[in-house]
């Protein structure tokens, strides 16, 4: 009978400590909540982050394309024995003292 008691009184719940377990409780499924929020977030970017690596390699490489012509295209202009008209020469002076 005093061993039916004792875990009779082992049963019984303080409100306070209840009220307490109920809030921590609460703040642990608010903090799996926001952790799946940005694991989720994360993944976004991560993706977002992935297109615009790609992306930029592609520019870098219509980059380099474009400065392999204007290299081509220069050195075509410059073997020349015909001088460019007179506007073309002010232009080129004006943007190689910008």
């Amino acid at each position: 009978m005093n061993d039916r008691r004792v875990e009779l009184e082992d049963r019984r719940v303080d409100p306070e400590d209840s009220l307490e377990s109920s809030l921590r409780e609460q703040r642990w499924f608010a903090a799996l909540s926001a952790a799946k929020a940005l694991q989720a977030e994360c993944e976004v970017l991560l993706q977002v982050r992935d297109m615009a690596d790609a992306e930029w390699r592609r520019a870098v490489g219509r980059l380099k394309a474009f400065e392999t012509l204007c290299d081509a295209l220069g050195e075509e202009v410059a073997g020349c024995s015909i001088a460019p008209p007179e506007g073309m020469i002010a232009d080129s002076r004006m943007m190689s003292a910008a």
